[in-house]
C-alpha cells in the first residue's frame, strides 16, 4: 500500500513537471506571468500613459500613434514590447504568448488591464491624470482644431499617409458638426475634395449638408462623382443618401446600377468590408419586394474579389426569401437549409431563419425578410467624441 502512495505522488509530480517542461519549450517560462509582474511592466512604462495624458490636456484629443507625442511630450518612441497606441489605447506586450497589458484612455475602462492567454483583467494600479494644465471653452477647440490640422498636413512614411489624412479630414469634419458650425465644416469638406478628387466622402457630406439653395446642385455633383467612380459601394452610398429621405424609387435605381459593378473594397476609410455593404443592399431590397434585385445582389455577392473571397453563407437567406417572392419553392428550400446548417457552426448575421423556415414551408409568396441589421450601424461620419 505504502508502495502504492508513493508511485501516485511520483506520477503527481511527473504530471507536474511534464506540463511544466512544456509550457517552459512553448514560452520560455517555468509559469504564468503573475499580477505582480504585470503591475511591474505598467510601472515600468506608466511615463508613456503620463505623455498621452498630458497631450490631451493640452490638445483636447487622445494621440493617434506615438509621433503625436515625440518631441514635445516624449523623447523618442518606446521601444518594445511596447507596441502601439491608437484609439485611446496604449498596447504593451508581456513576457509570455498572446499576452499583453494595456492602459485605456476611455471613460468607462480607464486604467491599466492585462489581456490575452494569461491575463489577469484589470490591474491594482491607481490611474493616471495630467500634470499639464487642461485647455477648456475655446482654446481647446482652437487647439483640437490645429491638431487635426497638423495631423493632415504630416507626411507618413509608405502607403499609410492617405488612410491618415482620409481619417483626420473626416474627425475634423465631424467635429465641427458637433460644435453647430456647419458652414466651417461644409468649408473643411470642400477643401477636402478639392484635395483628393478620388475620395467618395466629400461629394457626400456635401449632398447631405447642403442649405436648401444649395442642395440640389449638392446632390447633383455628388451623383456625378458616383457615375465617375462607379462600384458597388458607392452607388450603395449613394442608394443610402435616397433612401434616407425616404426616395426609395432613386433607392431601389442606385442599387440596380450597383449590382453591374465590383463590390471590391476600394475605399480605405468606407467603414463596412463589403459583405456588409451586400448584406444590408439585400435586406433593403427584401423590404422594398424586389426578389429579382436580391438574386442579382446576391449572385454578385458570392463572386471572389479581391482579399474577400470566401464564401458567405449570409446570402443564402436572402436568395431562399427572393425564390420564395417568385414562387420557385425547391430552390427557397434547398438556400434556407444551407444557411440554417451554416448557422450551426458560425456566427451569422442573418437573423430570423425561424420566420423565413416557416414562410417556406407554407409558400408564403407574401412574405417579406426581415433579416435584422449588420454588427455595426454604418454613419457618414463618426461621433466626435475622442
Amino acid at each position: 500500500m505504502k508502495r502504492f502512495g508513493v508511485a501516485i505522488v511520483i506520477g503527481i509530480g511527473a504530471v507536474f513537471c511534464a506540463r511544466a517542461a512544456l509550457f517552459f519549450l512553448v514560452t520560455g517560462r517555468l509559469y504564468p506571468p503573475t499580477t505582480r509582474e504585470f503591475v511591474a511592466l505598467a510601472q515600468k512604462h506608466q511615463y508613456v500613459v503620463q505623455a498621452a495624458c498630458d497631450y490631451r490636456a493640452e490638445r483636447g484629443m487622445w494621440p493617434e500613434d506615438f509621433s503625436d507625442l515625440v518631441p514635445d511630450y516624449l523623447p523618442a518612441v518606446p521601444p518594445y514590447p511596447v507596441e502601439a497606441i491608437s484609439n485611446g489605447i496604449l498596447e504593451i506586450h508581456a513576457d509570455a504568448p498572446h499576452t499583453g497589458i494595456r492602459y485605456a484612455f476611455r471613460d468607462d475602462t480607464d486604467g491599466w488591464w492585462s489581456g490575452g492567454d494569461f491575463g489577469v483583467g484589470r490591474l491594482p494600479m491607481p490611474k493616471v491624470a495630467p500634470t499639464r494644465p487642461a485647455v477648456t471653452g475655446g482654446a481647446q477647440v482652437s487647439a483640437r482644431l490645429a491638431e487635426y490640422d497638423r495631423r493632415i498636413a504630416r507626411k507618413r512614411p509608405g502607403g499609410e499617409n492617405a488612410y491618415f489624412v482620409l481619417s483626420n479630414y473626416t474627425r475634423k469634419i465631424a467635429y465641427l458638426v458637433s460644435l453647430g458650425r456647419a458652414a466651417d465644416a461644409l468649408a473643411v469638406t470642400r477643401a477636402a475634395g478639392r484635395a483628393m478628387p478620388e475620395w467618395w466622402r466629400p461629394p457626400m457630406v456635401m449632398a447631405v449638408m447642403a442649405p436648401p439653395s444649395a442642395s440640389s446642385q449638392a446632390e447633383a455633383e455628388f451623383r456625378a462623382w458616383v457615375d465617375a467612380h462607379p462600384t458597388f459601394i458607392h452607388y450603395w452610398y449613394l442608394s443610402r443618401y435616397y433612401r434616407d429621405r425616404g426616395r426609395d424609387k432613386q433607392a431601389v435605381a442606385a442599387l440596380r446600377k450597383a449590382v453591374t459593378f465590383s463590390l471590391a473594397d476600394t475605399d480605405p476609410d468606407g467603414g463596412w468590408v463589403p459583405d456588409a455593404h451586400a448584406f444590408d443592399a439585400a435586406a433593403y431590397a427584401c423590404q422594398q419586394r424586389q426578389p429579382e434585385l436580391v438574386l442579382q445582389i446576391t449572385s454578385l455577392w458570392e463572386k471572389p474579389r479581391g482579399v474577400y473571397t470566401y464564401h458567405n453563407d449570409n446570402l443564402h437567406a436572402f436568395r431562399a426569401a427572393a425564390e420564395l417572392a417568385l414562387g420557385r419553392f425547391g430552390e427557397a428550400k434547398v438556400d434556407l437549409d444551407r444557411v440554417v446548417v451554416a448557422g450551426k457552426t458560425q456566427g451569422l448575421w442573418a437573423g430570423n431563419l425561424d420566420q423565413l423556415g416557416r414562410a417556406v414551408a407554407a409558400k408564403d409568396q407574401t412574405f417579406v425578410y426581415q433579416p435584422g441589421k449588420v454588427i455595426s450601424d454604418w454613419t457618414l461620419l463618426p461621433p466626435a467624441t475622442e
